[in-house]
């Protein structure tokens, strides 16, 4: 009889044993799965640090063309402009007098 109970005993040891080893082997699984899961978020994360710097050198790009079509349209206004003012003066009017008729 007391060898059934020492009998009894050990496998229910041996039975607690397993149950602890089967938890520690799920619990390192679920370690693994969190540590390639966070190497994973890492990988974007710096992956997304890296387009978002593209992203500023190329908002940078398009603001540089900005100023540079906005400069190039004053200065065609400014152009345009001028030569208003001397048509309005008869600066040019003036200068075609040249291809009158009467002048030959």
């Amino acid at each position: 009889m007391e060898y059934e109970t020492l009998d009894q005993n050990y496998n229910k040891e041996m039975a607690y044993r397993e149950e602890v080893i089967k938890s520690i082997e799920t619990t390192r699984n679920m370690i693994e799965s969190a540590v390639e899961y966070s190497n994973t978020l890492a990988a974007s994360i710096k992956q997304l640090d890296e387009d978002k710097y593209k992203l500023i050198e190329f908002y940078d790009i398009i603001y540089q063309r900005q100023e540079e079509t906005e400069r190039k349209h004053k200065d065609i206004k400014t152009v345009v402009s001028q030569q208003e003012d001397t048509i309005k003066r008869g600066g040019l009017l003036h200068s075609f007098n040249i291809l009158d008729f009467n002048y030959i």
